[in-house]
């Protein structure tokens, strides 16, 4: 099977992007991801805000938007990972409050989402049903929208390719954030005979779950629709 494999990320331009973030109540659409990981794995909770640039006309002189994003993410990991978690950079991490050291991850992320989703008014929360099918319906329990979204080819292509294109056009803008650089920079993409792209954890060199969470938020906040413009006004 052809696979061709490369950094997924072009870690300077990475660090070029990072910036203060703006108002996400002015966004046009924000869009959540998730990756649940494993006992010694980081569960990634990423949020992904859509502004519009412009609008540019095309071929048929139709207009169409020209977005950018702005992205942070949050990452949780168990009490009792064996994971030595005394070892630099997690020991950083942890206290500096960038990673959270909990009990219950997935308990202590849900009811972020659950806070998350009134303060930015997420669109939904994209999770992949191979290992989140139970927590996806715990996340429709407490009235979160969300939508499946399989950690395959057919559906990471297009917001890998389009991730990349904003990155490289300064059109995304992350908070940098230490865990999320480094899950960052850990990750692995490989490219089939269709020209298709999706990650490769077995490849990549360490953990990448904040990376997946964040182009699965990517995506949502992409196909999410618009919000309307102008004030809205209620006669009675």
């Amino acid at each position: 099977v052809y696979k061709r494999q490369e950094q997924a990320f072009d870690m300077d331009l990475w660090d070029e992007c990072r910036g203060p973030l703006s108002d996400w109540s002015d966004a046009d659409a924000v869009g959540g991801g998730c990756d649940l990981g494993g006992r010694d794995d980081l569960a990634a909770f990423a949020t992904v805000a859509r502004f519009l640039v412009e609008e540019v006309e095309d071929e048929k002189g139709e207009l169409q938007p020209v977005w950018r994003y702005e992205a942070r993410a949050t990452c949780y990991i168990s009490e009792d990972t064996p994971r030595d978690l005394e070892k630099e950079p997690f020991a950083e991490w942890i206290y500096t409050d960038k990673l959270h050291r909990v009990k219950y991850p997935l308990k202590e992320m849900r009811e972020q989402m659950v806070d998350d989703f009134y303060a930015y008014r997420l669109h939904d929360i994209a999770y992949d049903p191979a290992g989140a099918q139970y927590f996806a319906e715990e996340l429709e329990n407490d009235g979160l929208p969300v939508a499946s979204m399989t950690q395959t080819y057919a559906q990471f292509t297009e917001p890998i390719n389009e991730l990349m294109a904003a990155i490289r056009e300064g059109r995304f803008v992350h908070d940098g954030d230490p865990v999320l650089r480094w899950c960052v920079s850990n990750a692995v993409a490989v490219k089939d005979r269709q020209d298709r792209w999706m990650f490769d954890k077995s490849k990549s060199s360490d953990k990448i779950d904040a990376a997946v969470a964040l182009t699965m938020a990517f995506r949502r906040a992409m196909v999410a629709p618009r919000r309307s413009a102008g004030n809205l006004y209620i006669t009675g």
